[in-house]
């Protein structure tokens, strides 16, 4: 990363990358009632590729999609956020 917008003076230690990648797994039933899939994250990150499984779920009714309520804990929601949709495009 760079501090200038020239890109001339780096900021810190180097080039980071970070590469996503998921899963979605089996059918679960949430506390919301609904029918779920797990959807988990993979996140590699940092020089030397440290490894992060974000776990989730997901509920997709038509063209919207919904995800779980994230646990303070990483561990799996069993909620899903009813808030917050995303739309097919």
């Amino acid at each position: 990363m760079y501090s200038d917008s020239g890109c001339s003076t780096q900021t810190g230690g180097g080039v980071s990358t970070e590469e996503y990648s998921y899963s979605i797994g089996g059918v679960l039933t949430s506390a919301d009632g609904v029918e779920v899939h797990e959807f988990d994250t993979l996140r590699e990150f940092g020089d030397h590729f440290t490894r992060e499984t974000i776990l989730n779920i997901i509920y997709i009714e038509g063209d919207k999609l919904y995800l779980g309520i994230p646990n303070n804990d990483n561990t799996r929601p069993s909620n899903i956020d009813f808030e917050n949709v995303f739309y097919r495009s």
